[in-house]
């Protein structure tokens, strides 16, 4: 896993919760930190824009937004 994304993707969620806390690629994003849907949007969004990224719509799966490793993933196939 590219640790710079995973980085990059912890403070964008930390950024998106207001809370600074360790985040690890096996913490689920609704259970674990407590993003809903919308919050899950706004992360998109927010990947988006910080990576210069178009992220599809096929990519946007259950199992790729599940975990941060899940994201990490997704992302090291556009960066």
């Amino acid at each position: 896993m590219n640790k710079d994304i995973k980085n990059d993707l912890c403070e964008l969620i930390s950024d998106l919760r207001g809370v600074k806390q360790n985040i690890n690629e096996n913490d689920s994003l609704k259970k674990d930190l407590g993003l809903d849907s919308l919050m899950l949007v706004s992360l998109i969004v927010a990947i988006e824009e910080r990576f210069h990224i178009e992220i599809k719509d096929s990519d946007l799966s259950a199992e790729n937004l599940e975990t941060v490793g899940g994201i990490c993933a997704m992302l090291e196939k556009y960066i």
